[in-house]
């Protein structure tokens, strides 16, 4: 049996899984590390804790299993993090992560000040702070001394890895949601890195998905695959079924993606469009408002110990939560608006609504805008998918899968595995190490645990619904924040 290990760097814990070469896990670890927040719009992480998960999670899955069947180590971690570094070698600065927005007051002058839509054009990468450009451009123009000591600027997964190769490389799929790559040449954008006023030898040697990094790490004995982002790997772990598909990707945050073959990047800009691997390409859209939301609800509101109380409390409510709406914009959005100023809030609060309510209609608020990413997607592709399929923590609340089955008018399938960052990982490795020649060869023995069919009265109800919650939406965020 070949073993390969997919190592999953995520915002708050790196997930270590071996699989074998049909995709089926073998031995599972994580480690968490916290998230700083100790200022208004913080986000980091300690680059030494996340080294120290991901050596943890590699030494305990290795003893677990039959080293001489282990092949190799595949790669996968968070979008948009950002790591300065000095000449030495050191960090200079924690991990940004995707949700730290203390570049939005700058990132929003500079937009006004310069055309940065257009000089961006081609990174494939809706224009936003929470991207490494618009970190980049905060700590240029607030800590300039921090600036002039960085000699290199990095992602957490090129750090990682220059702790067993001395050198940093980047894939091509971290590297496009960074804002600094032309998706078209597959390399630093010359015209954005001179507004930056950076240089090429700054920035970690651009690779493709299934390179092998160079190892000079003495405890580990097989090849380093360097792999892709979380979100291009989810959509690359998908059970092979019969329908077109959407991947519906919900935890803390969500996004919806598909798969395309011919690279085509969104004019509008709502959309990524983010390199996979062998010039495939997944074009999508994530939300700030997922399991976050439903997290809050549970220790700030209710105060309640469980998710489970917490989902029994929805589900006494009825379809709609007696015309009670939620819009989730509490942590700020990214799509479908792309405004990190909005907030949320309730709308139609009555005397008859309870706790039951609430709790209700934030799972339909949270879905109502996950279906306006599903419609960009659909207005993008010209056409609607036959199903969606369902990944992350959320993917194991049974009622929130009906309601998204209900809500958007898709049936619903949950995969067996909703690891799907550290599989796509392992995918990419067995690729490249030749034990595998097409992710098809994993993808078609992959199962799905549960199918949710789509209640058609309750969907003729949430079709109405939405248009309503539509209508609060613009003015919590477009009519509300227009006034002065």
């Amino acid at each position: 049996m070949s073993i390969v290990i997919g190592v999953d760097i995520g915002t708050t814990s790196t997930k270590t899984i071996a699989f074998d070469e049909l995709g089926h896990i073998v031995y599972q670890t994580s480690y968490d590390y916290p998230l700083i927040t100790e200022e208004t719009g913080q986000a980091e992480e300690r680059p030494q804790d996340i080294l120290r998960a991901v050596k943890l999670g590699l030494t305990e899955v290795q003893s677990k299993i039959a080293i001489v069947e282990l092949k190799g180590i595949g790669f996968s971690s968070a979008m948009h993090t950002l790591i300065l570094i000095d000449k030495n070698n050191h960090p200079l600065t924690n991990v940004y992560t995707w949700a730290d927005n203390r570049a939005t007051d700058t990132f929003k002058k500079d937009i006004i000040k310069d055309d940065l839509f257009d000089l961006t054009k081609n990174t494939g990468a809706p224009l936003h702070p929470m991207l490494p450009l618009g970190k980049l451009l905060w700590l240029k123009e607030k800590n300039k001394k921090l600036w002039d000591k960085t000699a290199f600027i990095v992602d957490i997964k090129s750090y990682i890895l220059y702790q067993f190769s001395q050198h940093y490389y980047v894939d091509f799929a971290t590297a496009n949601s960074s804002g600094l790559f032309n998706t078209y040449t597959k390399n630093w954008d010359d015209n954005i890195l001179q507004y930056l006023n950076i240089k090429k030898e700054q920035l970690p040697q651009l690779v493709d998905t299934t390179f092998q990094v160079p190892n000079f790490e003495s405890s580990i004995k097989v090849p380093l695959i360097i792999g892709g982002s979380d979100g291009t790997l989810a959509n690359l772990s998908n059970p092979q079924i019969d329908e077109r598909f959407y991947t519906v990707s919900c935890g803390t945050s969500a996004a919806v993606r598909t798969n395309i073959d011919t690279l085509r990047l969104c004019q509008n800009r709502k959309l990524f469009t983010y390199y996979q691997y062998q010039n495939n390409w997944v074009v999508g859209a994530p939300t700030n408002n997922a399991g976050d939301v439903w997290q809050w609800l549970k220790d700030k509101i209710f105060n309640l110990a469980t998710f489970e109380e917490l989902n029994d409390l929805a589900k006494k409510s009825p379809v709609g939560a007696k015309g009670l709406f939620f819009v989730p914009y509490i942590f700020g959005e990214r799509a479908p608006i792309w405004n990190p100023d909005a907030s949320g809030g309730f709308m139609g609060l009555t005397a008859i609504h309870t706790n039951k309510d609430l709790a209700r209609a934030v799972l339909e608020g949270e879905l109502y805008n996950i279906n306006l990413i599903i419609k960009e997607l659909n207005q993008f592709n010209g056409q609607r998918p036959e199903a969606l399929i369902l990944v992350g923590g959320m993917a194991k609340n049974q009622f929130f899968d009906q309601l998204l089955a209900d809500i958007t008018g898709y049936k619903v399938y949950v995969p067996e595995s909703v690891e799907a960052s550290a599989l796509g990982a392992a995918i990419l490795a067995m690729i490249s190490l030749k034990i595998i020649a097409s992710p098809l060869m994993i993808q078609k023995e992959l199962k799905i645990a549960k199918v949710f069919n789509v209640n058609s009265p309750n969907h003729a109800i949430y079709v109405t619904m939405e248009k309503k919650w539509n209508k609060v939406r613009q003015l919590m965020t477009e009519e509300w924040l227009a006034v002065e």
